[in-house]
């Protein structure tokens, strides 16, 4: 169960609570469970049963597929506001949870049981049209993830992943190589070697842990070739 502050939080993230009428409203606030996480915590993982999907109040979670080998690709990431949508789909399968979720920073969720999310998206329009939204969003997500491993040369990818993981004006982008092939679902070294051949171009140029970004548009161009 959770307390008035918690509930307005959640109203606030979620809009959809407000318009649900007073008894719906008391349902999911016995319902729901408050946790918080700290950085590094995995909180699923691949073959996991899905008890409970979730609201994320704070923080991040980044969901990811990891190969035998060890290999990381980023599915997508779960930010305030938002579903555990892969849960989602678990629940609605009855399979188990099929990649590994870890917390970013320090977050907090609303755990909500699976029969009772089964009633309200069985039972509640506002509720069912929220969670349909959210899945088409992160669906499409998912699709151009795909999209960009199957049909992009690996400059492509990188510099997309540059752009995007960079605001308009802003320079510099703090992770190491190894954290961009994990993102990507690459090796370190193809990494090192494709942001070697930007630095030789003077698009990016490579330190410690930091990439900064000189030629924002010759990186835009490779992005859409």
């Amino acid at each position: 169960m959770i307390g008035g502050e918690i509930t307005r939080e959640f109203e606030i993230k979620f809009p959809f609570v407000k318009v649900l009428d007073d008894k719906r409203k008391k349902q999911l606030r016995e319902q729901l469970n408050h946790v918080k996480y700290s950085p590094g915590k995995i909180i699923m993982r691949a073959g996991y049963t899905c008890e409970n999907t979730f609201f994320l109040l704070k923080g991040s979670i980044r969901v990811y597929k990891m190969s035998e080998k060890g290999r990381q690709i980023t599915l997508y990431r779960m930010r305030a506001g938002e579903m555990c949508l892969m849960s989602i789909a678990c629940i609605m399968s009855d399979s188990s949870f099929p990649a590994q979720a870890q917390v970013e920073e320090k977050t907090e969720i609303l755990a909500l049981p699976g029969n009772t999310f089964q009633e309200f998206l069985n039972q509640v329009p506002e509720f069912q049209e929220f969670v349909f939204t959210k899945i088409f969003s992160r669906l499409q997500d998912v699709m151009l993830t795909v999209e960009e491993i199957a049909f992009s040369n690996m400059e492509t990818r990188i510099a997309s992943f540059l752009i995007s993981n960079t605001e308009k004006n802003q320079e510099i982008l703090k992770l190491t190589h190894a954290e961009i092939a994990r993102e990507i679902g690459s090796a370190r070294e193809v990494v090192s070697r494709t942001l070697k051949v930007f630095a030789e171009r003077e698009i990016v140029k490579l330190s410690r842990g930091k990439i900064r970004l000189l030629d924002r548009q010759a990186l835009h161009n490779i992005a859409i070739m």
